[in-house]
């Protein structure tokens, strides 16, 4: 039975906007029979749990499903393949759900964003509570072809440091309320 893994978005990564690219790999121990059975078939996609599935050719032109107008905040996303005969999913192949954030057209489901240099370039990363900021480093640095590992760790700091500043600024809050 072929194996589908959801790789993006990555578990817990806030996406910036309200959109997000799907891509995913599907593993199998025979590639040719594979191939021969399930050439027209689909890799279909449920974001929410809900009550329909977007499906794309499992042998595609290179086109990466999507989703567009996410409302801001926690979203989830599964897979599964469709059966060559009845087209119906095949619920052996279907992957467990994906968490992901999306931070709304102006990060306003953000908890913090962190502002990175690349090449001269601003860039603003939203993260949402909940998110991880190794993972955010991770898939802001993929996302912009930098392989440096020092990208993730500068990346990951950068956020770190604006929830430092963030929980700060409530605890000045508090002292002040009280």
């Amino acid at each position: 039975m072929p194996f589908i893994e959801v790789v993006t978005p990555l578990e817990k990564v806030t996406l910036p906007g309200s959109k997000a690219e799907f891509v995913s790999n599907i593993q199998t121990t025979d590639s040719e029979k594979f191939e021969e059975y399930f050439k027209h078939q689909f890799l279909c996609f449920n974001v929410d749990a809900s009550s329909a599935h977007a499906c794309w050719p499992v042998f595609s032109n290179g086109t990466k499903p999507f989703v567009a107008a996410l409302n801001p905040g926690l979203h989830t996303v599964e897979a599964v393949l469709t059966h060559p005969e009845t087209r119906q999913g095949i619920e052996e192949t279907q992957t467990e759900f994906r968490t992901f954030f999306t931070a709304g057209d102006d990060n306003e489901s953000a908890a913090v964003v962190a502002q990175v240099e690349v090449d001269e370039v601003m860039y603003d990363i939203p993260v949402a509570n909940g998110g991880n900021a190794e993972t955010q480093g991770f898939f802001f640095c993929g996302s912009k072809g930098i392989t440096d590992e020092r990208c993730v760790t500068m990346v990951a700091q950068k956020i770190e440091s604006e929830f430092l500043k963030a929980w700060e600024e409530l605890e000045k809050e508090d002292v002040l309320e009280a």
